[in-house]
């Protein structure tokens, strides 16, 4: 689906092996199906959506969704006043980071989540947005 930022995220995807959590698949489906009921896609559109979103998140590297990841997430929210999709997302970074023994950087297109991400540590890659 293209959106306003698509180009910039298409550059980016290319530009190295991006990572995300697993709840990000969740997300973009639930988008989808949210667009379906208001009426913005078509049943065929919402299929097309649906393949493709798989396709390409064969090509992401997905942080799991886990204990550790949930505990993370409950803390950040409570910190940064979240919400918990975007605590988990945030968490996932943090968490990916320390398995790799260093910071990973955060792309979103969220001024609140970017400014509790930059509190985190993590280097923003969207930082003026």
């Amino acid at each position: 689906m293209a959106e306003s930022d698509s180009d910039t995220v298409r550059a980016l995807l290319i530009s190295g092996r991006p990572a995300t959590s697993r709840w990000t698949g969740l997300e973009l489906r639930s988008a989808l199906v949210r667009r379906l009921r208001e009426g913005h896609l078509t049943e065929a559109d919402l299929l097309r959506g649906l393949d493709k979103l798989s396709r390409d998140m064969q090509d992401v590297e997905l942080v799991d969704v886990t204990s550790d990841v949930l505990d993370r997430a409950g803390g950040l929210l409570v910190a940064h006043r979240l919400r918990s999709g975007d605590a988990v997302q945030l968490a996932s970074c943090l968490v990916f980071g320390n398995r790799l023994g260093q910071p990973v950087e955060f792309v979103c297109f969220d001024q609140r989540l970017n400014a509790a991400a930059k509190a985190e540590g993590c280097p923003l890659v969207l930082a003026g947005v």
